[in-house]
């Protein structure tokens, strides 16, 4: 029997992102969220006040069912052992799939080196732009989104194993 479906997300720039006057400009669609199949975990370097704020404000609190911050994990991302503990707090095993959301590249490295899938929330990227460098192409990357809306439709939709 397969394992659990576990989807841990950043916070700042991959469920929200904000245009150059500082405004947030695509907030996750709440229906996406409530439609992933699994467990949903905040994992951020912010800290744990801000995380729960921000979460209420944006009304999608009620979707995870844990909130890891820099100062509960006593660490911070790229560092792997706060992976490892966000792994031993969620109980996480070999057949369970873990999909990781992140804006930033250097803290997908990590998450790929203990099995998470990794999906690299970057507002910059264009596939449908061929001239363009993606870092998709990374080996730690196993998937790039200029939104989190288009990451969370195509997993969603992605085939069972």
């Amino acid at each position: 029997m397969g394992g659990r479906n576990i989807f841990i997300f950043d916070l700042d720039d991959t469920l929200y992102q904000k245009d150059k006057d500082n405004k947030v400009f695509s907030i996750i669609n709440s229906d996406l969220l409530k439609q992933l199949n699994g467990i949903k975990i905040i994992f951020s370097n912010a800290q744990y006040y801000y995380c729960l704020d921000f979460l209420k404000k944006i009304d999608i609190l009620h979707h995870f069912s844990a909130v890891y911050s820099a100062d509960t994990l006593e660490g911070m991302k790229p560092s792997i052992g706060v992976y490892q503990k966000v792994a031993r707090l969620t109980g996480l095993t070999s057949v369970d799939r873990v999909f990781f959301f992140d804006d930033i590249g250097v803290n997908l490295i990590n998450a790929k080196n203990i099995g998470w899938h990794t999906i690299h929330i970057d507002q910059n990227y264009n596939k449908e732009d061929p001239t363009s460098i993606s870092s998709s192409k990374l080996h730690f990357i196993d998937m790039t989104y200029n939104n989190i809306n288009n990451a969370l439709y195509d997993i969603i939709h992605l085939p069972r194993p």
